[in-house]
This record gives C-alpha cells, sequence and structure tokens, in this order.
C-alpha cells in the first residue's frame, strides 16, 4: 500500500532594507496580513504573472524605521 500525504505550501513575502539591510517577510510585518490584505494582494485569483507587475506597498523598516516602496515580486 501507498501511503498517502498532503504538501504544504510555505508563501513568503521577503524583502530587504535598503538602508540597514534587515530582511524581513511582510506577511509578518506589523498587521499587514491581519485580514489577509498583503496575502490576497500576492497571490490574487487572477494572473499572477500581470498582478505581481502591479503589486505596491509603503512600509517602513522594523529595525531602522526607513520608508521604503516596494513595486512588483519577483517569483
Amino acid at each position: 500500500m501507498t501511503d498517502t500525504i498532503e504538501a504544504t505550501l510555505i508563501i513568503e513575502l521577503n524583502v530587504s532594507c535598503p538602508k540597514c539591510g534587515n530582511y524581513f517577510n511582510l506577511l509578518d510585518y506589523g498587521g499587514l496580513n491581519d485580514e489577509g490584505e498583503m496575502i490576497n494582494a500576492a497571490c490574487p485569483s487572477i494572473d499572477w504573472s500581470e498582478s505581481h507587475k502591479n503589486f505596491r506597498e509603503e512600509v517602513n523598516c522594523p529595525d531602522c524605521d526607513e520608508k521604503m516602496i516596494i513595486e512588483g515580486i519577483s517569483w
């Protein structure tokens, strides 16, 4: 008999601060994904390749508070 198992999909939306180099996951950052907003923007139900080009989020680095604008998602 062959065992059946389930795969785990792990989604991270990682960025590096241009000022201090801090590498962090936007999905874990300061409530940006509390209601699923960030994951819905990153993984919409429409064509991902087109929507990833349009992704835009403004955040501050959790370490140095540098403001940054994130445009686009590479995958």
